[in-house]
């Protein structure tokens, strides 16, 4: 782990949300640090997890089952969202998530 990896780790577990939300978007951070971040009780950080590109398909994938249809959405528009996960998602509740998979 890279000393900028370490620092993204700790910026994941700090109190406040909006720091949280910077090592959610910061493509430095590691998959796991994301995979936690995935599950956040933080609507944004969540958010900004899905957008991030270096969030793991798997991750990616958990996410669709996300309460808030922005965080479906972003995962929807996540150019690495495999096309499986953007066929099932075409079947969301929500219409713009439906339409973000276009």
């Amino acid at each position: 782990m890279t000393d900028m990896q370490a620092q993204l780790d700790r910026l994941a577990r700090d109190e406040a949300w909006s720091v949280r939300a910077t090592a959610a978007r910061d493509h430095s951070t590691r998959t796991e640090t994301l995979d936690k971040l995935a599950r956040d009780v933080d609507i944004y950080v969540r958010y900004c997890t899905a957008k991030n590109e270096s969030t793991s398909v798997n991750t990616l994938a958990r996410m669709t089952k996300d309460h808030e249809w922005t965080v479906r959405c972003a995962v929807a528009k996540n150019k690495n969202t495999p096309e499986s996960v953007l066929i099932d998602l075409l079947g969301d509740v929500s219409e713009p998530v439906r339409t973000a998979t276009n």
